[in-house]
């Protein structure tokens, strides 16, 4: 914020009282500073003012017999320091402006923004016998109640006299609030912005449409298989988080383990009707029994269902083949023939991604996973709601997150893993309806059965990331044709991540191509952009300040918004220091 500079000559010997009309950005009101001086005698010219200000900030302050006034504006310190030649002079220091000062001034910053923001100083001020101090007029009050009580006074007398002015009000349509918000952010406007909501105009207001998001019928029941572990708990609680009040559990084990057992305390305490069946979903008799245990209609279905039975092929007795394959196939079918006329929401499946990857010792697992996909694209065929989520490794709740070893294989083999709330967001995905096939675009016409399996954690950007440490190309599937397109994607991310290294090697440092960046943006000289200037000083409005941001994500992949990028604490420099963090982290970063 561009504040008012005031600077008076001191020559008297007698204290002096110096008032001032000041705009407080903390307080957003006008403010009068006592600054009292004490027995100061120099040899200097006859009194007179020299006062620094943005037109549009000044106020009415007291009239001196003698002042030079200056506009705020760069590199006018050395036209006032040549005004207050020899004097003695004390400044209000404005936020973001020079630190050049006559000989034995004293410097006062408002306020605590740079303080809060660990602001830094520069000592040359220092060779001039100059003193730096603080003012903040929230602590003056609370220390010094009888100093402040004499400045609200002096504030009246001045209101009285007619000196203070009402702040104005400058008002934007609604439909300009991107123009409010940048106006605002910059911190160069003096009173209160308002934003007007006049309906008899007519321009016209861009509305971003708000993102679909599911919501669960409190007034239904939610038939959910196992899920009483980690993803079934977090489900869970997300799912009453949207809604649903009535949770129904099919469990062979039911509430065994103690953590279950405080997880449905925890839904009853916060009003959700949960009803344990202890049942095995493989027994049609036991899914029946769930679903008569519900006196409302049951909505939706999630098949949870997992028993791991790890080996190689050909030494797996076939007990241990159908007890991890059982639960998935006969249980599915089960829940199929059982829940076939009811008007379900959704029938999401937990699939793994290994049935497209194929790990060694879980033919068992993958057989039973592949068909979970096969069944989504048959209800799907017959009009039936079906998802199939193939999930990665869910890290910090999963079964994985309790076997690090396992975990561990994983990334050596091409997997990364992902978080509770991406793991929600897939959920939420496989309950999102399916578009009619009557509504698509007759030039783009897909197979929507298609849609019944959504295979998750094989984005190009993650799999960049393990292969910065285990070389996707040794990965068992790397030569499969099925992989094509995502290798091919996964190479041009990796290339352009390293042509952007490349080009900052032959341009120069961050640093360097910033600053040409702004120089280029302003047309303005490279030895003109200083480094420790805010990026806001520059005078950049919306549009050129979208174009650096854009740019600063396309060559440092750095998300920076802009209320961030126009701040006053954000400098050259400091934009410098966030795309190196960024590009080290590339560079350096561990597999998560």
């Amino acid at each position: 914020m561009n504040e008012i500079v005031i600077l008076r000559t001191i020559v008297d010997s007698p204290p002096i009282p110096l008032c001032t009309t000041y705009i407080l950005p903390t307080l957003k009101s006008i403010t009068t500073y006592s600054l009292r001086t004490s027995h100061f005698s120099f040899l200097t010219p006859p009194p007179r003012w020299a006062r620094i200000a943005t037109p549009v900030k000044l106020t009415s302050i007291p009239p001196p017999r003698h002042r030079a006034a200056f506009p705020a504006r760069d590199g006018v310190s050395d036209e006032f320091m040549r005004a207050c030649n020899q004097c003695m002079c004390m400044e209000l220091f404005r936020r973001g402006g020079s630190w050049k000062c006559g000989f034995y001034s004293i410097i006062t910053r408002d306020g605590r923004t740079e303080i809060l923001d660990n602001g830094s100083l520069s000592l040359d001020v220092f060779r001039r016998n100059a003193t730096f101090t603080s003012f903040d007029l929230e602590v003056m009050s609370k220390n010094k109640p009888q100093v402040t009580a004499q400045l609200m006074k002096t504030i009246q007398q001045f209101k009285s006299e007619g000196h203070i002015k009402p702040l104005p009000v400058q008002k934007f349509h609604v439909s300009e609030i991107d123009k409010a918000f940048m106006t605002f952010t910059k911190g160069a406007h003096v009173g209160k912005l308002v934003i007007d909501y006049d309906d008899t105009s007519d321009q016209g207001l861009n509305v971003r449409r708000s993102p679909f998001t599911i919501k669960f019928d409190p007034s239904a029941s939610y038939l959910l298989v196992g899920c009483l572990g980690g993803l079934g708990r977090s489900f869970s609680s997300w799912a009453v988080s949207r809604g649903a009040r009535n949770l129904i559990y099919l469990s062979r084990s039911g509430a065994a383990k103690d953590e279950a057992k405080i997880f449905i305390d925890v839904l009853r305490e916060k009003g959700v009707n949960v009803s344990i069946v202890k049942g095995d979903v493989t027994s049609l008799s036991d899914v029946q029994a769930a679903i008569k245990s519900s006196k409302l209609p049951i909505k939706g279905v999630v098949q949870g269902a997992l028993t791991l039975q790890d080996g190689l092929f050909e030494s797996m007795s076939l007990e241990r083949f159908n007890a991890t394959v059982h639960p998935r196939v006969i249980g599915t079918l089960n829940l199929h023939e059982a829940l076939k006329e009811s008007p379900l929401d959704f029938f999401e499946m937990w699939s793994s991604w290994t049935v497209v990857f194929g790990t060694a010792t879980q033919s068992n697992y993958l057989a039973s996973n592949s068909f979970l996909d096969a069944f989504a694209r048959h209800r799907r065929a017959a009009g039936l709601p079906c998802t199939s989520l193939a999930l990665s490794q869910v890290l910090g709740i999963g079964i994985v997150s309790y076997m690090p070893e396992y975990q561990q294989a994983m990334i050596r083999n091409g997997f990364y893993g992902n978080d509770e709330d991406e793991f929600l967001q897939y959920c939420e995905a496989g309950i999102i309806p399916p578009p009619p096939e009557e509504k698509q675009d007759a030039t783009f016409k897909y197979d929507t059965q298609t849609l019944g399996h959504l295979l998750v954690g094989i984005e190009p950007a993650g799999l960049q990331t393990v292969d910065r440490k285990y070389p996707l190309s040794e990965m068992l599937w790397y030569r499969d044709p099925r992989f094509k397109n995502l290798i091919q994607a996964t190479s041009l991310l990796s290339s352009s991540i390293q042509d952007k290294r490349a080009g900052g090697a032959e341009e120069g440092t961050v640093l360097d191509r910033i600053r040409m960046k702004i120089s280029r943006l302003l047309y303005v000289p490279l030895d003109e952009v200083d480094i420790d200037k805010a990026i806001n000083d520059y005078g950049i409005d919306s549009m050129i300040a979208a174009e650096l941001r854009n740019w600063f994500f396309a060559s440092f992949g750095k998300e920076v918004s802009l209320l961030k990028l126009l701040s006053a604490t954000m400098t050259v420099q400091k934009l410098a220091e966030e795309a190196e963090m960024e590009v080290k982290g590339d560079r350096d970063g561990d597999i998560c």
